[in-house]
This record gives C-alpha cells, sequence and structure tokens, in this order.
C-alpha cells in the first residue's frame, strides 16, 4: 500500500533533524580538543647525587600514576627509581642474562599498574619488577606461540596485557605477563596500513593503541588491533603519549599537538622546548622530556582552557 506523502514529510524531518544533531555533536567533538591547551614554563627535575656521582646516564624514562619516574641507562644495564614524595633513590639490574639482569634495556613501562616492565633485546626477554625495583619475574620472548625477536618497545593496558614491538619485525604483539598471544598487528593482512618502522607506542585510559610509523604518521587502533583512524602532521614525529582519551604528539623540532581523529591542536609553550629530546612521558597531566646526552629531566604542566 503507497504511503501518501503527507505522512512521510515528518519521517523526513526526523532524518534531517538526525543528520543536523550528528553535525553538531561531531562539531562539539571538534571544538572540545581544539579548545586551547599550553604547556606552563619547563622546569628542570633535580636528579640525586646517587645517580650523577656514579655517572648514570638514562636514554628511556617512564612514569607512574603516584609520578614515581623510573630512568634506564641502557649502556650500563641500570634502572633506577626517583620517587614522587622525595624518598631515597634505588637502582637495580646490572649487566647479564638471567633474573634482573640485562645487556642491552631497549625500552621500560611503569603504568597503569604497579609493575615496571623492561624489554632486554639482544636476550629477547621480558623483565618484571614491582613498583620499588625488586625482581619478580621474566619471559623469554621467544617461547611464546608468535616469539617476538629483538623487542624495541613495550607498553601495558589497563587490562594488564602488554604490547611488544619488535626491531626485526614491524609488528606490535598483544600478549598476557603469561606469555600467550592475543593478536599480532601491522602485518601483511593491513595493507595499506602495514606498520613500516615503529617509533613509538602509547595506550591510552581506554585500552586504544597510538603508535608513530616511520616518522611521519601517527595511527590509532582499538585494543585488539582494528585500525580506528591515522593521521599526520606534515613534519618529523618523534613521541606519541596519551592523555585521557587523547593523544599528545612531539615533533622532532619541539612542537607538541594534541591531535583527534578529526582535529590537530598545537600546544602553546610559555617556552620551547631547545633540548634533543631522547624520550617522553605523561602523567597526571604532567609533561616529562629527557634530554639526550646529558640526562637531563625536565617537566611543564598542560593546561585546558576553561
Amino acid at each position: 500500500m503507497m504511503i501518501p506523502p503527507r505522512e512521510r514529510k515528518p519521517r523526513q524531518k526526523r532524518i534531517t533533524g538526525s543528520l543536523i544533531r550528528q553535525l553538531l555533536l561531531m562539531l562539539l567533538a571538534t571544538a572540545s580538543i581544539q579548545a586551547q591547551v599550553t604547556l606552563s614554563d619547563w622546569r628542570q627535575i633535580q636528579v640525586p647525587p646517587e645517580l650523577t656521582d656514579n655517572q648514570f646516564s638514562p636514554m628511556r624514562m617512564a612514569v607512574n600514576s603516584f609520578g614515581d619516574l623510573y630512568l634506564l641507562d641502557e649502556e650500563r644495564s641500570l634502572i633506577a627509581r626517583l620517587p614522587a614524595d622525595g624518598d631515597n633513590v634505588r637502582i637495580a639490574g646490572g649487566w647479564g642474562e638471567k633474573d634482573e639482569l640485562f645487556t642491552s634495556g631497549s625500552d621500560l613501562t611503569a603504568a597503569p599498574g604497579l609493575d615496571v616492565l623492561i624489554v632486554d633485546s639482544d636476550t629477547h626477554r621480558l623483565l618484571k619488577f614491582d613498583r620499588q625495583l625488586n625482581f619478580l619475574e621474566e619471559l623469554n620472548l621467544l617461547s611464546t606461540d608468535r616469539p617476538v625477536e629483538f623487542p624495541s618497545a613495550v607498553v601495558r593496558n589497563h587490562a594488564g596485557e602488554v604490547l611488544v614491538a619488535s626491531d626485526s619485525e614491524a609488528e606490535l604483539t598483544l600478549m598476557n605477563m603469561g606469555g600467550t598471544v592475543i593478536s599480532v598487528m601491522g602485518g601483511e593482512n593491513y595493507g595499506t596500513d602495514r606498520f613500516v618502522d615503529i617509533n613509538s607506542v602509547a595506550i591510552n585510559s581506554i585500552n586504544e593503541i597510538g603508535l608513530i610509523d616511520s616518522d611521519d604518521r601517527y595511527l590509532i587502533l582499538s585494543r585488539n588491533g582494528r585500525m580506528l583512524w591515522r593521521g599526520s602532521l606534515n613534519m618529523k614525529l618523534k613521541f606519541i603519549e596519551s592523555t585521557g582519551n587523547e593523544w599528545l604528539v612531539l615533533t622532532a623540532k619541539g612542537e607538541f599537538f594534541i591531535v583527534g581523529q578529526d582535529s590537530q591542536a598545537e600546544v602553546l609553550q610559555e617556552s620551547l622546548t631547545q633540548w634533543i629530546v631522547s624520550d617522553m612521558a605523561v602523567g597526571n597531566d604532567t609533561v616529562y622530556i629527557l634530554e639526550e646526552g646529558s640526562g637531563h629531566i625536565f617537566q611543564a604542566q598542560l593546561r585546558y582552557a576553561e
């Protein structure tokens, strides 16, 4: 039975109204991420003499939800903890191939849980420490059902799963702490989105994965590796970190951008980053950067406009 035109009209209006509402929501989402974000003046963190007197030279850095900083000295195979409460510095590790010892630590992560994880590239291991850097256990990444050779980066999500990048394959492997592989991301089945060269990896509060691939593009994936969206800033990118459900990207020139699916907004700085950055970490709206060579640590606060 044909419906008279006068009865079809209201339905057409409802569809139009729905589309308008969707458009408004998209505009509001874009406006929210483009709201002005600034960085306070950079302040240098005093490194205790326990480290400076022993020529501790970190190249990688991580921060946990308590504000404790963890520093990785790759050359000396040492890891140090700078407690946020000013308590004594703790140093662990050493050169070796068993338990807490490692030969070529390439990355570490301390968030979101109480544990600290290190990947040792040459021995293909994942090392687990508690918050005070007491050694807990190790995992041989070659013994998993999808072996990971020469691990180069590690992050952990809020479900307790571990994401490891490999230097030998431009892929990310998601596994549990028992070594059971959940998924492998970025391989040939990703087509044009296949990873080329993973430079930085991060996970946000809803377990989405952000990575910088081949210096010039960032990719955002779901927890299991489904491609959600991608973007580029037309400049060389160095690091990506999560700030809640958004992403903070640092360029090679020291510029910061907050990026989302439909927008990019530069973070205004009170003083520009003048250093060559060897690593970056973000915790509780505080941005930490590690200067290459000197090991100096600087911090600044992210400030969001009302």
